[in-house]
C-alpha cells in the first residue's frame, strides 16, 4: 500500500531524479520523524531509532528509485 500511495504522490511519469529524492526524503522526514514522535515514551536507543528511520529512508529510496525508472 505504501508503494501504491507513493506512486500516486509522484504523479505520471516521474523524472528519476525527482523520485528518488521525493523517495529519500518521504522515508526521512515522514517516516523516520513519526517514528521518533512514537519512541519518545519509551524511549529506546538512538541507535533503534537510526536503524528503524534508515531502513525507510533506505525503503522509500527505493521505491522512487523504481518508479522513477518504470514510470
Amino acid at each position: 500500500m505504501a508503494t501504491l500511495a507513493f506512486a500516486i504522490f509522484l504523479g505520471t511519469e516521474p523524472r528519476f531524479g525527482f523520485a528518488t529524492g521525493a523517495g529519500q526524503a518521504a522515508g526521512l522526514f515522514w517516516v523516520a520523524s513519526s517514528l521518533g514522535i512514537n519512541y519518545l515514551p519509551s524511549q529506546p536507543s538512538l541507535t533503534l531509532l537510526l536503524v528503524d528511520g534508515g531502513y525507510h529512508t533506505a525503503r522509500f529510496t527505493l521505491y522512487g528509485m523504481i518508479q522513477g525508472l518504470w514510470l
